[in-house]
């Protein structure tokens, strides 16, 4: 659905390389109309580059219930939900005018699991709220200071968060990077 179909790249397939250490899915074709990388995890309007084939694939329904595509868009930021949940770094795009790629390594975000629990959970209270402090954390997830300064350290220095108040104070908000 994402690649290009033009004659430029004609016979060239999506690529999907399995290593031990990572998955890389390589698409041919860049970024396509108003998406750029950094809007990517949340594009202003999303662009389609095959309005027929989405069409069939809206249309198209799983057994169980759901399409193959719901909430068009919405893709990227459903990949990086997940590896935020599974406590995995967060994936690398490297894309060019003729190709996208997606690197998923192995490697976990957090090096114990103590501060793995700690900043899913974290993350999970992030996803539901648009910004959280210090106290909020430490209140709906029922953490110490020190813990909860332990998961924020780890999630700010993966670079999965961000604090969203300039002057330090004790009411500091904190939110995910999409």
């Amino acid at each position: 659905m994402h690649r290009d179909y033009s004659s430029k790249v004609q016979g060239t397939q999506v690529r999907v390389d399995v290593f031990t250490n990572r998955i890389e899915i390589t698409n041919p074709g860049g970024l396509f109309g108003t998406v750029t990388h950094s809007t990517l995890g949340n594009p202003i309007m999303p662009s389609t580059r095959n309005q027929f084939l989405v069409a069939i694939l809206e249309a198209t329904p799983y057994p169980d219930g759901g399409y193959v595509i719901e909430n068009g868009g919405s893709g990227y930021q459903q990949i990086e939900a997940t590896l935020r949940r599974e406590g995995m770094e967060p994936a690398d795009i490297d894309h060019t005018i003729d190709s996208f790629k997606v690197t998923i390594t192995r490697r976990k975000a957090f090096e114990s699991n103590a501060d793995r629990n700690i900043a899913q959970r974290i993350v999970q209270l992030l996803e539901e709220k648009p910004s959280a402090g210090v106290r909020d954390i430490m209140f709906d997830l029922h953490l110490s200071p020190i813990s909860v300064a332990s998961g924020l350290r780890a999630l700010l220095n993966k670079g999965l968060i961000e604090s969203i108040t300039t002057q330090p104070h004790p009411q500091k908000q904190y939110r995910l990077l999409r």
